[in-house]
């Protein structure tokens, strides 16, 4: 679930927004090779768009901020939070601080903990006060079919989706089912393509959801972590995405921590700790913002710090079971060290 690719030379589209720029090397069409852009085939077959479309905009904000959505969009999002709220209040107690560090409007990019590999996409759909998409990974799909169900439904919610450059590296066996479905060649021109999205989509004033760990401690397919609680080092794609971003808005993108900690009796319990912003501008260097990020949100996940974090205990559900786990909190995760390559701006 991270871009951490190479940053590309962008370029401005017919459409408004930022693409790889590729020299005169062809890109890959479609499929095994990378992602198809349907948006351009429709402008080649002189296809127009005529969906109704709704702008969503804040108070104080101009139109360079404003999200535009067509009906369809609208009922896309209220049918992925229904189904979140459907699944948390069977399955998951959600219990939040900090939703006061989210701004009413304006774009923002929401860099959290990936401890479950459902819970934390479900916790974040049910409890943010506005609509957020999340940056995916499509590399742990093991068939052609699931690929294109994963890449419409994606598509549809206006997901970047990215290839994680260790995927085809994980083990040998891994390795051979999974390039069947998406070859070596395609993870740049995915992770390329993760970029632009990603910036579109901050570019409207959409909250973007990344988890630069890349893997969650709970996952039925592939994970690198071996232990329960364990934090890997977070890499520098976020990043990159908020400095295209703010270098094609010409504002600061907030970049807010968010931290999981999870506690199971009878049913799961998600507590998840937002922090305050940080800003790309605060920090001499990238890779300084990201160890800063690798701090916050390792305290924000009680990690570094002897207590949890200050919380008024207030689940976000209405009903059901409010439990907190204050008697027996989960141990605290396995912090590794931040990398220690730099990445300059």
């Amino acid at each position: 679930m991270r871009g951490d690719g190479g940053t590309p030379q962008l370029e401005p589209t017919s459409y408004g927004q930022e693409r790889p720029h590729h020299g005169s090397k062809p890109q890959p069409r479609s499929g095994r090779d990378g992602p198809r852009d349907h948006r351009a085939v429709d402008q080649k077959r002189g296809r127009r768009d005529l969906r109704p479309r709704v702008e969503l905009c804040g108070p104080g904000r101009g139109r360079a901020t404003c999200i535009s959505m067509t009906l369809f969009d609208r009922l896309v999002s209220q049918v992925i939070r229904l189904g979140a709220r459907a699944l948390a209040a069977a399955r998951v107690e959600p219990v939040v601080t900090g939703l006061e560090h989210i701004p009413a409007d304006g774009p923002v990019l929401l860099v959290a903990r990936h401890y479950h590999h459902l819970f934390d996409g479900v916790v974040l759909l049910v409890s943010m006060p506005r609509p957020i998409h999340f940056l995916v990974s499509l590399d742990w799909v093991k068939n052609s079919y699931a690929r294109r169900l994963v890449t419409r439904a994606t598509r549809m919610a206006h997901w970047p989706v990215v290839v994680r450059s260790d995927a085809l590296r994980a083990s040998a066996s891994r390795e051979r089912s999974i390039r069947k479905i998406v070859t070596a060649a395609a993870v740049q021109p995915y992770q390329r393509r993760a970029l632009s999205d990603s910036v579109a989509l901050l570019a409207q004033g959409g909250v973007l959801v990344m988890f630069p760990e890349g893997y969650p401690n709970i996952d039925p397919h592939f994970t690198p972590k071996t232990r329960p609680e364990e934090i890997l080092p977070f890499r520098a794609g976020f990043a990159t995405i908020a400095a295209a971003a703010e270098k094609r808005l010409g504002v600061r993108v907030p970049i807010i921590p968010s931290g999981f900690r999870y506690a199971k009796t009878d049913h799961w319990i998600a507590r998840l700790n937002l922090g305050a912003p940080a800003y790309l501008e605060d920090f001499p260097s990238r890779q300084l913002l990201v160890s800063h990020m690798e701090r916050q949100i390792a305290e924000l996940s009680g990690s570094l710090a002897g207590d949890q974090p200050r919380t008024d205990d207030r689940p976000v559900q209405r009903g059901g079971r409010h439990q907190l786990y204050r008697d027996n909190p989960p141990a605290p995760p396995v912090v590794h060290p931040p990398s220690q390559v730099a990445t300059r701006r």
